[in-house]
């Protein structure tokens, strides 16, 4: 090692010298050549150590996959169809949520909501081996979960009712909802449990001459479903008919029934001490010979349709109206009346029966064709009226009864007047009309609509109704 000596600072003693750095040169580097598969040997190595330890990352190109499952389940109830009567299919919802990803499908059996309404239409395409409906319908109920489920068996073409029994036999306890479209010979005979069903709809299907009248006479009634503590709807579909079935009728609330006769209808209705909404369609049938004349009364209905066929006589209906006491009634739909000037005076009766509660009147079909000005006294009757609906009236009872409203004392509740499949024209007294009764506070909800229902514009000053609130819907 090198030493210098300062004299003045070290005063003659030598010092040894700091050691010098080598630093090579840039030519005098040794260059390592890079091997060009490191980088790809190092991607595999990074994905293997992923592959034993996955680190679950949410993908922020989709952000539905960071909602939480709660919400994505109520997404799904959402999806459902809101018609009663669709089958499930594999390309809606519920079934369509197994298919779309591993998480929805999770999601989707987890969420019992959405199993809770089975529609069955088997063809023999679909259902063709022994025991698949019943397979198919456990599973349905097993993804329920405990929750009640509605069920809904059409099968004409069913050869084997012994399935049908089976299903019903085994999960009877949780249906709440149930409808069976059958061949009459298919519905079997002995008596189930239904705890929790709370609506039935039955239709038949007869292949046999006679069709229900005779069938009816030469079998007892079918007491499957009398054993139904919280029944209280029942919609009978043609042909069916209340004779061929033991039901519990005491709590019932709301019934349905399509093409009865006038004394089918009564004696039902003599059976049925707490209905509330009752809709009947009449058929043809002996109006003279009616089962008793006493009063039918049923303190607690509310609602009443009565229609009838094509081929029936509207004079059956009015039969009917003659023995029937309504107090509570509240809404009331007529599509049968027949020409009125032979039951005026029985129309006019069952109208002061209930001009204290009826606050809803729709006349539809020949009920409104018939229609003279000189009704107009019926509704004098009824001063609690506030929603009153035609069907194809006449354009001379329509200007009737517009200038009918201009008396203030006439209808003065009313709140919402419809005519539908109507050709009147929108002139000057009926925007008065409109005009004088919305200053007063009565009217709200105007329609005049034609068949086609074609929107046009508004007259100016219906306009101004339109903007300060009123809803007017017209069209030709």
């Amino acid at each position: 090692m090198e030493s210098r000596v300062c004299e003045q600072c070290s005063g003659g003693i030598k010092t040894p010298s700091p050691p010098r750095l080598f630093i090579p040169s840039a030519m005098s580097r040794r260059v390592v050549p890079r091997n060009p598969l490191f980088g790809l040997d190092l991607n595999i190595q990074v994905q293997k150590r992923q592959k034993r330890n996955p680190v679950k990352k949410p993908n922020k190109a989709q952000p539905f996959t960071t909602v939480p499952p709660e919400i994505i389940t109520e997404i799904f109830v959402h999806c459902l169809s809101s018609n009663p009567d669709d089958r499930p299919r594999l390309y809606c919802a519920p079934l369509l949520l197994l298919r779309v990803c591993g998480s929805w499908r999770e999601i989707a059996l987890a969420a019992p909501r959405l199993w809770t309404r089975l529609a069955i239409f088997p063809p023999r395409w679909f259902f063709s081996k022994p025991g698949e409906v019943e397979q198919y319908v456990d599973t349905w109920f097993q993804r329920a979960k405990a929750l009640p489920v509605s069920l809904d068996f059409t099968g004409y073409d069913v050869q084997d009712k012994n399935s049908i029994h089976a299903i019903l036999s085994a999960h009877a306890p949780r249906l709440q909802s149930l409808t069976l479209s059958l061949p009459i010979v298919d519905f079997f005979t002995d008596t189930l449990e239904f705890p929790q069903l709370q609506q039935i709809t039955l239709a038949v299907l007869f292949e046999r001459p006679g069709g229900v009248g005779r069938y009816i006479e030469a079998h007892s009634p079918c007491e499957s479903f009398k054993t139904a503590p919280q029944l209280r709807e029942i919609p009978l579909r043609r042909p069916a008919a209340p004779g061929l079935f033991l039901l519990p009728l005491e709590r019932l609330a709301k019934f349905t029934g399509e093409g009865l006769t006038v004394n089918q209808c009564l004696d039902f209705l003599r059976s049925v001490p707490s209905l509330v909404e009752c809709s009947v369609t009449v058929e043809k049938g002996d109006a003279g010979r009616l089962l008793g004349d006493e009063r039918v009364l049923m303190q607690h209905l509310r609602s009443l349709h009565l229609g009838a066929d094509e081929d029936a006589e509207r004079s059956e209906v009015v039969k009917i109206l003659e023995v029937l006491e309504v107090p509570a009634l509240e809404h009331l739909d007529l599509d049968c009346i027949p020409h009125l000037q032979s039951f005026d005076r029985e129309m006019a009766a069952f109208f002061s029966r209930v001009s204290a509660s009826l606050q809803s009147l729709s006349l539809t079909s020949d009920a409104v064709t018939y229609l003279e000005p000189s009704t107009l006294e019926w509704f004098i009757q009824l001063p609690n009226l506030t929603h009153v609906e035609f069907v194809n009236p006449k354009n001379d009872f329509m200007s009737s009864f517009f200038c009918k409203l201009h008396e203030m004392d006439f209808l003065s509740r009313l709140h919402t007047l419809r005519f539908l499949q109507c050709s009147f024209p929108v002139d000057a007294e009926l925007v008065d009309v409109l005009v004088a009764r919305f200053i007063i506070g009565l009217f709200e909800v105007f329609e005049l609509l034609s068949s086609d229902s074609s929107d046009e514009g508004l007259d100016p000053q219906l306009q101004k109704l339109v903007d300060n609130g009123m809803q007017i819907r017209i069209s030709h």
